[in-house]
């Protein structure tokens, strides 16, 4: 029987962190894994007469740095998936994918759990400061207080 990671990423140390205690610990033979990074972009306002014609050209250079960050991110995708290859987990067993953004970074991420039927979901802590985790909660935390059936790992960077 397969057990089945989902693994959410970013480019952040705390998430290569999360990848690699991951290549440490499991079966290579016994996972199906899934790196998945929700891609936070920008809203699609272009066909709103009423917004100003200012706020629409920072919307374009808004737009022009999703299409780097998403090329970084299928670049950061690569290594992950090289690392758990190195770590002997077979090329067929992972799998990368890049979702935009629908209902939330958390919500999305707790959604693919539940809908992918995974074992466990594995996620980097990215240290938020104190007045960004009282405006917003962290994701991690968010995740912890509303997933059902999955595992959770948090894995602070080393």
């Amino acid at each position: 029987m397969q057990h089945k990671i989902l693994i959410s990423v970013d480019e952040s140390k705390n998430s290569l962190s999360a990848v690699q205690y991951v290549a440490n610990i499991v079966r290579p033979d016994k996972v199906k894994i899934t790196l998945i990074n929700i891609l936070d972009t920008p809203p699609d306002l272009d066909s709103q007469p009423t917004i100003h014609p200012f706020f629409k050209s920072k919307l374009q250079e808004l737009k022009g740095q999703s299409g780097i960050q998403q090329k970084l991110i299928e670049q950061v995708l690569g290594e992950y998936c090289n690392i758990l290859c190195a770590a002997g987990i077979p090329k067929d067993s992972v799998q990368t994918r890049i979702e935009k953004v629908r209902d939330g970074i958390a919500k999305d991420i707790i959604s693919e759990a539940k809908e992918g039927q995974y074992d466990t979901l594995v996620i980097g802590r990215r240290g938020v400061t104190g007045m960004e985790k009282i405006l917003l909660g962290s994701i991690s935390s968010k995740i912890v207080k509303s997933i059902k059936n999955c595992s959770v790992w948090i894995i602070d960077k080393q």
